[in-house]
């Protein structure tokens, strides 16, 4: 599936999604198994944001520090993983939703 409308050669061109036969192949081979779009068993998560901090940037940004937890238990076995946030945001309510995030940690 070409990215615009009548590009020449898939090989040089960006493509949304290109597909030959042999991975068309691969693909339906992968898709038809038994383990296609799924984990076995399925794993359980508990997320948690937490312990917020906010910080004076400037006239038009704000700071906000934060901790990431995230918590998967999948056959009998727990993987952590934590997370230190910082995201900046715009300070006026009229450009809500503009915010740039960084993790580290």
């Amino acid at each position: 599936m070409p990215l615009r409308e009548g590009q020449a050669d898939p090989h040089t061109e960006l493509n949304i999604v290109y597909d030959d036969l042999a991975r068309m192949r691969d693909r339906i081979v992968r898709l038809t198994g038994a383990f296609a779009h799924a984990q076995d068993p399925p794993s359980r998560t508990v997320r948690s944001i937490a312990g917020f901090r906010f910080e004076a940037a400037g006239a038009d940004e704000v700071i906000v520090r934060s901790t990431f937890i995230l918590l998967e238990v999948r056959s009998g076995r727990q993987q952590r993983t934590a997370a230190a946030i910082r995201t900046v945001c715009a300070a006026r309510p009229s450009s809500c939703g503009s915010c740039r995030r960084r993790s580290s940690w």
